[in-house]
């Protein structure tokens, strides 16, 4: 039911964003794009991914703390480059390479010392990682499908990935509810709902906008960032005892992806080296650009 509340925001919100901004004279205003049932197929796989990724997700919290399952999410980097080779063969420094490693080896450390927490640690640690590797294909399908043009751009993949996933949920999220139809109403935290649905509309089309602006690897290294704030707010506000083991695995993930983002950041500096070219370059980076030579900006060339 949580997943359908942010669903239904986000449509709602995305629907005003796509509509109401519709002067003629603000060309820069995202419109709302008409498509066809091909193209709703073409975002089926999409809204599969997230669908898919949510719950597991959610599976995972009530198996093992919040920072277990984020620090296992943040290997996203990892799963991204492996991926990347499969579907694209791209391939990445020996710097890159090395950066992920630790990654793993974090993963491992923080993921092990919690196995005897209860009889489902084991179950919610395999939710986290298959999860993760869920959203590294979500966030590789969508830039396919931007690419493709299949969908002109990140707000609306993001108002029709929410529509067809709030289809996707809603006849099963019916069914539960019938089921529990006499409490239902009474027990339902509403304000709440509503907060975290917000919360979760601005991170989410955030998020989308992001994705439409770099590229796959470099969004996954964001994302991890993202959940360090998630994994120390997790360890502070519900108090959940943490095994030194497991600080020292989440230390050596959180500083792998510093240094992945570094590294990332470096491999766009334009041979010119000034810092305009640098914010002209690194912002629409993408896997087609080659890695022998630094680019450069229309002012140095």
């Amino acid at each position: 039911m949580l997943t359908m509340c942010h669903l239904f925001i986000s449509i709602i919100l995305d629907f005003v964003v796509l509509t109401f901004p519709s002067s003629p004279t603000n060309s820069g205003a995202w419109r709302m794009q008409r498509v066809r049932m091909r193209s709703i197929m073409w975002i089926v796989p999409l809204s599969l991914f997230s669908v898919l990724a949510k719950m597991l997700t959610y599976w995972s919290y009530n198996a093992v703390p919040v920072s277990i399952t984020q620090t296992c999410k943040a290997s996203q980097p990892f799963f991204n480059v492996v991926l990347a080779y499969v579907a694209y063969r791209s391939r990445f420094s020996l710097a890159t390479y090395s950066s992920l490693v630790p990654i793993v080896f974090g993963v491992v450390m923080a993921s092990v010392s919690e196995m005897g927490m209860n009889d489902l640690a084991f179950s919610g640690v395999i939710f986290a990682v298959t999860s993760a590797l869920l959203g590294v294909m979500q966030s590789m399908y969508a830039k396919f499908l931007l690419r493709r043009r299949i969908v002109v751009d990140t707000v609306n993949l993001h108002f029709y990935s929410a529509f067809v996933s709030f289809a996707i949920n809603a006849p099963f999220v019916l069914m539960a509810a019938r089921a529990h139809q006499d409490n239902f109403v009474a027990s339902f935290p509403f304000g709440k709902v509503l907060m975290c649905s917000l919360m979760h509309f601005i991170g989410s089309f955030c998020s989308s906008w992001v994705l439409g602006e770099v590229s796959e690897l470099t969004f996954s290294i964001m994302s991890t960032m993202k959940r360090v704030v998630v994994i120390l707010s997790a360890v502070l506000y519900f108090g959940n005892p943490v095994t030194f083991q497991s600080i020292l695995g989440m230390a050596l993930a959180v500083r792998s992806y510093i240094i992945g983002f570094y590294l990332d950041i470096c491999s766009h500096i334009p041979a010119c080296g000034c810092i305009s070219c640098r914010l002209v370059v690194w912002l629409p980076t993408s896997y087609s650009r080659s890695r022998k030579s630094s680019p450069k900006c229309c002012h140095c060339r």
